[in-house]
């Protein structure tokens, strides 16, 4: 018991460091260039950024559970443990394509969605990618996923630091599994209400 507790700690450390690196060092400075390239309305751009990082983070969940099993002697738990990481990004990506989705209807953003079935593809492209990786981990071995792990790690081992990332670690990934459940909701209301209002045409 101990040991599967120790795994989500640091499931919940990668989520939460994971959400802050790759949204102030790659979203912001990616979204301020399309925006200054007047591509930030290409409805393929956003396609991209979203499968980079699906790809991204489903790959460092992969490695650092594969480097969790090893080190730890727990490889008939593999299964396991990547199920229980797939649906803490199962739920922190519903999070956020629910938030949009409803943020978008609440303010008649036309834009935004019209945007939401590519990151919805984006999405289960990520979630089929997620599969493969756990059947083949060799496939999420590369310079930006093992760097990007090396940085974490080194973060997590700095004195006083760590307590504070395993305290707002812990209290991120909570906060985003109950909106990853609202944002599933919110979600699946849409598009009932969309499919409502294309029958009453």
């Amino acid at each position: 018991m101990g040991t599967f507790l120790g795994f989500l700690l640091g499931i919940a450390i990668l989520m939460f460091l994971y959400s802050i690196i790759w949204n102030w060092v790659v979203i912001v400075p990616a979204t301020l260039l399309l925006m200054l390239l007047r591509l930030d309305r290409f409805k393929l751009s956003t396609l991209f950024l979203n499968l980079l990082g699906y790809y991204v983070i489903t790959s460092m969940l992969v490695l650092y559970t594969v480097g969790f099993v090893d080190t730890f002697d727990v490889s008939d738990s593999y299964i396991l443990y990547t199920i229980v990481a797939g649906i803490i990004f199962f739920f922190g990506s519903m999070q956020g394509i629910g938030g949009k989705s409803a943020e978008a209807r609440n303010n008649n953003d036309y834009h935004a969605q019209e945007i939401l079935p590519y990151t919805l593809v984006a999405f289960f492209i990520g979630i089929v990618y997620y599969i493969f990786a756990v059947i083949e981990p060799v496939i999420t071995y590369n310079g930006l996923t093992v760097t990007l792990l090396e940085w974490m790690y080194a973060l997590k081992n700095v004195p006083v630091l760590s307590w504070i990332i395993n305290i707002v670690g812990v209290i991120f990934v909570l906060n985003m599994l109950f909106m990853g459940v609202v944002g599933l909701l919110a979600l699946i209301g849409g598009i009932a209400n969309k499919v409502t209002r294309n029958e009453s045409y």
